[in-house]
Parts: C-alpha cells; structure tokens; sequence
C-alpha cells in the first residue's frame, strides 16, 4: 500500500509503504495508453516525456498485483515545479491522475475578491468564491523564494494548503496559477498586511501535566521551527511537541486567522511554570527543548548586543549576587561559549530583599565540565525587562566600573570541578573581560592564574651539567608582580593515578620590567615515568595563597639546545634511568623521565650516526630499491599480522625488498628461519642503513615501534617523521577509545580494517579517515588460523588484559597496588562455580601489559 508519496528534486515519481519501506523499485505505474513505467531496485520512477498532459495510471508490484493507496494520500493534490516544467499527482484508492505540462509564460490576472482564510485539520485552509477546477497550483511567496505547495482539496471551493517546510511569518502572498496549455495565468488570493502581522491581544497559558492551554483561544497553527501542528480546544500537548522536535531548540510560535490575515499571537506563560527535560520558558513563551542546551533563537539575539553593567555586592565561591539600579519585571540569565555561538545554558537565580537584587547560584549547574582539560571563557548575558516595560531586551551582562583588581578578587573565590586529578583539575572563577564583559572563567588552575593576573613565562636559557642535572633561566612578566612572590619551580607529572610534584629551590633577581627566576632541576629529587610540565609557584601575599603558572615559552637559544638527539642533553637520574627536556608539539618544553634502554649506549649512538653518512653518500642507490620495513610492537615478536604479512610477501615473492626488523635474542626469532636474507636484527648497521633509507613502514603498530618510542629528536626519528606508515592493526577496536589513532594526530597513511563495519563505522566515521585511506581485508594473521577445538579434552575461559599507558614504568610491587590488578585478581573467585560446575578453566593472560 502506498501510504506516502512525493517528487524527487527532479520531478521523478517516489513511493513509500506502511512500514516507511521504499517500494519505489518495486512498484509497475500502468497508464491508460497501455505504456508501463517500472525502474527495479531505484528510488525513482520517471514518466517519459512523450506522456504529455494529463494521465490516468494504476499500480501494480512486480507480480501483477494491484498497489492501493492509503487514505492519508487520496485527494491530495502533490506538486512539483522547476524552469522546465509543472507536475502533479492526485491520488484516489485505486490508483492515481499524474500530469506533465511544459512552463509557459506567466499573464498576472486579477487580484480573486471574497477570499476567506481560516484554520483547518492543522492547516491553513483557503475558501474561494468559485469551484477549484483542478489542476490548478497553489504557489507560495515567502520573500525572494517562490514555493509550490500540496494542498487538499476538502471542499469543491476549498483547499487545505500543506505548508510544512515554510515558516508562517514569512508568507508575503499565496497564489492562484491556473496552467493552461500555453499560459500560466496567476491570480493574487492573499497579502500580508505587515501591519496586521502580529495580534493585539496577549493570550496566557498555563501547563499542567504537560498539556499547554490557552485561555480565551480555541484554534490555531502552531509552529515549531518549520513544522507545523494544530491547536484544538486551546490545548498543545508537549510531549507531542518534543518528539517532534529535531536536535535544536525551537520556539512555539501560534498563529492564527484574524480578519483574514495570518497572524502572530502573543502569548505568556505562568513565570512559575517549572523547566522540563521537554520544555523551557524564554521571555515566558515556550521553547521545545532538542539536544541543544538551550536556546535557538538566542543565537541572533545576542549578536552585537549592548552591555548592561551590574554591581557585584557579593561573591561567595559558586554562588554570587548582582544590584541592578531598576526593579526587574521578567529575567532570564545564561551563559554562551564560543564567542556566544552557543551552546547556552539557563542559570538559576532567586530575587533577595525586592526585585533589584538578584542571587544566582552555580553550585552543581557546571559539574560536566569538570572532566574537559580545556580553558573556556562563557559570556554572561541576560533578557531582561523592568518594572514599566513591555518589552523584554537582550544585554550581555558587564562590570559596573573600571575595576582592575576585581579578576584578583574573584580569583580568590573560585570553586572546583568534579572530575580532575593533578594538573588536570578543573576550576572556574568570575571573570571580568578587558571590554568589562561578565563572564565565566574555567580551566586548569595554572590557566586561571595566567589569565587573572596576565602574567608572561619564557624559558630565556638552558645549561646542561650532566653530573647535577639542568639549570634553567625563566623570563617572567605581570602585572604587580614582586620578587618575593616567586617561590619555587615545580615539575608535575602528567601521570593521573601518581600525579607527583617536585618543587625546586629559585633565586629571582629584577631587571628592567621582568624578573628572572634561576633555579636547578636536579637528580635528587623522586621522579616517575613519563613526561613532567614545568610551572612556577606564585604567592598571593596578601591572602597566603600559592597558584601555580604554567611556563611554556622558549627563547630560540634554549629550542636550539633541547631539539638534540637525547644522548646529547639527557642525564643519569641512577644506574637505570635517565631524564631529559624536550619540545612537546606544541612547542613548549617538558622533561621526561624513563628506563634506560639496554639498546640505548654510546655504541649504537654512533652506528646510528655512521649509518646516517653511509645512507647520505650512496642515496641514489638505497632509494631506487624502494625499501618495506616491516615489524611489531618494539620490534620483539614474530607472530603478528605484521609477521604474516612479511611471511606471505617473501613465500610469494611480494616486493623483494620488503624487510623484517627484530631483536636477535628474542626466542621468537627462530620463525624467521629461511627467510634471514630479508631479516634486519634491531641496532644492526645494515638496520640503521636501511631504516634512513626505507620508504614505507608496515607494522601492527606505530613506526617508532621499529626503532624507539621515546625518541623523536635523533637523526633516525626525523627521518621517520616524514616515511608513510601503514597500519596493520592487531585487533578489533570495538568500542576502544584510542585517540592516538585518530587522523588529525598524523600518525598512519593507511590502515587495514578487519571488516567493512570496522571500516564505515570507526575508522572512517570516528578515526575521521576518508575511504580511499582505509582498506577491509580482515588481519593477515586469520589466514594461518588453524581450529582446534575438537582437539581440546576441556572448555576454556580466556581473558586477556589489554595494554594500559599509565603502567608503563611501575615496577611489580606498584602494579600489585593497582585497581586494574586488584580487579582481575578477582575473576577467579567470582568464576569458581562455573570452574567447578561446568568444567571451565579460566586462563588469564597478560597480553603486553
């Protein structure tokens, strides 16, 4: 049954059945000359163009069976126009008029006299003073945009127009067009009278159980966005509303017919009316609550609005008071970030001691954010009308006066977000912007010192002393800033679960408009793995108080000596480790604390660098051999896709130069037995040779994997930087979260996907890949699977751990300390009746852990 029908976007016929299913391709449109039209497995049918004029068709399915239309399209006059031609369908129970007829040239008739306009089934209806002669089109003018529109016909001098999609505040006229064989004949049957377009009358509501009534209003059209919906008796039910709403917020706009005009009511609703998950209240008329934090309309209203500056009598953490010098009337207060691009978000707020001063309170309204490591500034800005007003106006809420010290007192009231750990906490304060603006301040607590007291770091020198660790130099400006403010550069671990700081004794001396800060990062103090940001500590003298400034800019000098191979600027923190500054990406220094490699000595140091002379002084020739690296994690195994895949390339005969890299004393290296002529062995000279040579890397993992982690700044690593590498993967992603894949972070040129699902759904919808940058092969390694469950005397249980970043470094005694351990060493217990029962084994194993 065809339940739905429309022209596509090029006059092509398109049905749909009961269950919404697209029977277009599955659909035969017989027409009474005998022609038959029928287009298997499309969306479209297209009527030949030498079936001109007006045509009677039935419809049939592939079978022969006949195709009945549904009710809800009978009598409905669909139509479709461009510069080409005019089209339209009218639909009975059995089957269907359809009209083609070529645009002709337009002859303006007549304005038609004793037109009525009235409300209808949710419609607009239009009655006229003859009998429609059909066809005849309905033609919509909204502006520059001419629209036809449906209509149904409902009385032999009576349309219902279908005017979803167009926006009632917009209509200027409705048209007759009479489409005659070599004319179109228009005919004026509406105009909006601008004057008459809004109601003089205010109409209340109330909403009780989610069912908005109007008083002294019993029909009318309402709008939600473009979409349009009846009002019977007064009542709109809001659920209603919601579930037809899209992901925006959307304003209830009512319009009805008064003295044959279409207009605009006013309406209010009761101030007391609560908030729902459904709906909000905005000037006090209703807006339907999407997936937007609040308001749609507000993105225009708040665009180059005035400042109204307030007092701020009082600031206590997260709740705060404004004095406004007239006695409100209506008040909205919300937030926008993104230079007031949205989203909004509503702020709660109590009137004290009359209507001028009002207390609006944050506790819990912010709690979401506190997990988002980003500064963010929002804009306060209010809708507001005073006592005597009958027009609420739109301000962006700024500080009464030029009140300089006012960030340093909101500063000292600033409350936390939950969520944070270390560095990573979160804090939001008042803030006042250099124009005055009102705002919200939240980010780290070393941003909100920055931004509060506009102070300026610069790491101005470096001096490596491999003995005793580094000196540094910092540069710093602000602001009533004071010698004795400085007390000690701190370095603070980036690891979340240890997150340690260490604070470092300083020497601060004035010159010109800055000071500078001495101090020594030394090897004495407790460090854990990896990477540590430095900061400065500042005190507040007056309240005692001690923040924290982030320090990340660089003269060129100290970028110079810290963008080195890490054997020149590391130090020897104890026998195993070493610690060393180096560029983060976005060009600020850190110091990273590791495990020294057993691999990592001077030896291999210069090999690396021999290799490098030997690669430039015969370029030519390693660079015509097109080299394949291939290899897996840390280049320790031989059992991966990786592995397979350089397996089946030499069996082959693949791409002759395509090599595998391991580390010789692994017990995995006997795999490669037979294929050693294409074997590299890790930190080997012919290795580092064609390492610097090679053009592609294939691995289940990262490039850096072939080589070294933690090193970016050697000759090797550099050179990597720029080799394509592509991405083997060793297992389903499913719903894991890994960012570092991701393609913005620039990491992998090509990846296997082991699924089409995996294909569409992650890599190309979530990683962001585009499809010609993501191939599904399925893994290499599934091609060697061999099943062996028969052969099994028991059922198994296999769990296996994945990897976890923030274990790197621990030593066992700290990982037995870990929830992530603490966790699994559990399973067992909570298995022992399946093990005893059924006969189940349960094997845990820690996979690369």
């Amino acid at each position: 049954m065809i339940s739905e029908f429309k022209f596509t976007p090029k006059g092509h016929l398109n049905f749909v059945d009961e269950n919404e299913g697209d029977i277009t391709g599955d659909t035969v449109v017989t027409f009474e000359s005998g022609a038959a039209v029928e287009n298997p497995g499309r969306k479209f049918l297209k009527v030949p163009d030498y079936l001109f004029g007006e045509q009677i068709v039935t419809f049939q399915d592939l079978t022969g069976q006949q195709v009945r239309s549904d009710e809800s399209v009978n009598d409905v006059f669909y139509t479709f126009q461009n510069d080409v031609k005019l089209s339209y369908a009218i639909f009975g129970e059995t089957g269907a008029r359809i009209g083609n007829f070529h645009r002709a040239q337009r002859v303006v008739g007549a304005a038609i006299e004793d037109v009525q306009l009235f409300e209808s089934n949710n419609r607009l209806a239009i009655r006229l003073p003859f009998t429609l002669d059909l066809p005849v089109f309905f033609e919509v003018v909204c502006g520059d945009e001419h629209r036809f529109v449906n209509f149904k016909s409902v009385a032999p001098d009576t349309a219902e127009l279908i005017l979803d999609g167009i926006d009632l505040s917009f209509i200027d006229r409705i048209l007759l067009i009479d489409a005659q064989f070599n004319k179109e004949y228009e005919y004026l049957v509406y105009s909006r009278d601008d004057a008459a377009m809004v109601s003089e009358s205010f109409y209340p509501a109330t909403i009780v159980e989610d069912v908005l009534n109007f008083e002294n209003f019993s029909t009318g059209i309402g709008q939600l966005g473009k979409l349009h919906v009846g009002i019977i008796n007064g009542n709109v039910n809001m659920k209603m509303l919601h579930d037809l709403g899209n992901e925006e917020d959307q304003l209830l706009e009512i319009f009805h017919i008064e003295d044959n005009q279409i207009r605009k009511i006013r309406y209010t609703v009761a101030a007391e009316t609560m908030n729902t998950p459904s709906y909000s209240l905005f000037k006090h008329m209703i807006i339907v609550n999407g997936q937007r934090e609040l308001l749609d309309p507000i993105k225009e209203a708040v665009k180059d609005v005035e400042q109204l500056p307030v007092d701020i009598v009082a600031l206590n953490g997260d709740n705060f008071t404004l004095e406004f010098k007239q006695e409100i009337a209506t008040l909205q207060i919300f937030v926008s970030g993104n230079h007031a691009k949205g989203p909004y978000r509503e702020l709660p707020y109590t009137f004290l001691d009359g209507q001028r001063l009002v207390k609006v309170d944050l506790q819990g309204i912010f709690d979401d954010l506190g997990v988002e490591n980003k500064q963010q500034i929002k804009n306060m800005f209010i809708n507001i009308s005073f006592v005597g007003e009958r027009q609420a106006n739109m301000y962006a809420l700024a500080v009464a006066g030029d009140n300089a010290i006012f960030n340093h007192h909101a500063f000292q009231q600033r409350f936390s977000l939950p969520g944070g750990v270390g560095k990573y906490e979160q804090v939001m304060q008042l803030y006042r912007k250099p124009d005055g603006g009102l705002s919200l301040l939240k980010g780290p607590l070393h941003n909100l010192v920055k931004e509060t007291y506009g102070f300026d770091t610069r790491v101005s020198n470096i001096t490596i002393n491999k003995q005793h660790g580094y000196d540094l130099q910092i540069a710093l400006e602000g602001r009533y800033i004071t010698p004795d403010q400085v007390k000690a550069v701190r370095l603070v671990s980036r690891n979340v679960l240890n997150p340690l700081e260490n604070d470092y004794e300083v020497s601060v001396t004035q010159e010109d408009n800055h000071l500078v800060v001495h101090t020594r990062i030394d090897t004495i103090h407790e460090y854990v793995p990896y990477y540590w940001d430095v900061f400065l500590v500042i005190a507040d003298l007056e309240s005692g108080y001690q923040g924290t400034l982030e320090v990340k800019k660089l003269s060129a000098d100290v970028k110079d000596k810290i963008d080195v191979d890490v054997f020149d600027k590391e130090v020897q923190v104890d026998d195993d480790h070493i610690l060393y500054p180096y560029l983060t990406a976005n060009g600020s220094i850190a110091f990273t604390y590791r495990l020294l490699e057993n691999y990592e000595n001077q030896v291999n140091f210069d090999r690396e660098k021999r290799a490098h002379r030997i690669y430039n002084r015969f370029k030519r020739y390693f660079d015509k051999k097109n080299i394949w690296i291939v290899f897996e994690k840390n280049s320790f195994g031989a059992h991966d896709n990786a592995f397979h895949f350089f397996k089946y390339m030499y069996e082959n005969e693949k791409h002759p130069n395509t090599y595998y890299v391991i580390r010789k004393d692994l017990p995995e290296y006997k795999n490669l037995a037979g294929m050693q002529d294409r074997v590299l062995e890790f930190m080997s000279l012919k290795y580092f040779i064609y390492m610097f040579a090679a053009r592609v890397f294939i691995s289940s993992d990262t490039k850096f994997h072939s080589y070294n982690l933690q090193r970016r700044d050697s000759l090797l690593a550099k050179s990597m930087m720029s080799k394509k590498n592509v991405f083997l993967q060793h297992g389903m992603n499913g719903i894991k979260k890994v960012p570092v894949f991701h393609k913005k972070r620039g990491l992998l040129d090509l990846i296997i996907a082991p699924s089409d699902f995996e294909r569409k759904e992650i890599n190309i919808k979530e990683w962001r890949y585009s499809g010609d940058e993501v191939v599904a092969t399925g893994y290499a390694r599934w091609d060697s699977y061999v099943d062996k469950t028969a052969e099994l005397p028991y059922h198994q249980v296999f769990m296996m751990p994945t990897w976890r970043k923030w274990m790197e470094g621990m030593t066992q005694e700290q990982f037995l300390e870990t929830p992530f351990y603490c966790s699994y060493d559990e399973i067992p217990d909570s298995f022992s009746s399946l093990v005893k029962y059924h006969h189940r084994s349960i094997f845990i194993y820690g996979y690369t852990l």
